[in-house]
């Protein structure tokens, strides 16, 4: 293990005697995979999310599937996995994988219906679970920036 990571769990084992809140959201990259499971054996995490993957991702990977795969394995770690029921691969990985629910834009647990753009160009629609139906306006431009409206609503449920 790099010495950095032993800065980074010295500092969270000092201020997690005194830390004030319930809830850690962590952002986990695959670049450096051995790492970050070794990282993972310490924290034990509840949830992982995999909100996409797309070539934007690949600046040190050989191929999108080694990409999705190392994703993948990282999310293994936690109990629950929420990942984006959109993308083919991520589907069939998460069928071997009871512990985890999907999510998208037009289908998986939790979805958008009736999505369109108000008069300023941001997404609203109704966020969807089961027969519950939340209408919501933001300020999102972009189709994917939905993801991580789709997966923060998912992971609150399963709390």
């Amino acid at each position: 293990m790099t010495h950095y990571w032993q800065r980074v769990f010295q500092k969270m084992n000092s201020i997690s005697k005194h830390y004030p809140y319930d809830v850690v959201v962590l952002e986990m990259a695959d670049d450096e995979l051995e790492d970050m499971l070794e990282f993972l054996r310490f924290i034990n995490p509840k949830f992982s999310v995999i909100t996409g993957v797309a070539p934007v991702h690949m600046e040190r990977m050989k191929s999108m599937d080694k990409v999705i795969n190392d994703n993948w394995l990282i999310a293994e770690q936690a109990e629950c996995i929420i990942y984006n029921n959109e993308n083919p691969v991520l589907k069939k990985l998460a069928q071997k994988n009871k512990a985890s629910i999907g999510f998208g834009d037009q289908s998986g647990v939790v979805k958008f219906k009736n999505l369109m753009r108000n008069k300023n160009g941001y997404l609203t629609g109704d966020l969807v679970k089961g027969s519950e139906s939340i209408q919501l306006s933001t300020k999102m431009i972009g189709r994917q920036n939905l993801n991580s409206l789709l997966s923060a609503a998912l992971v609150a449920d399963q709390m």
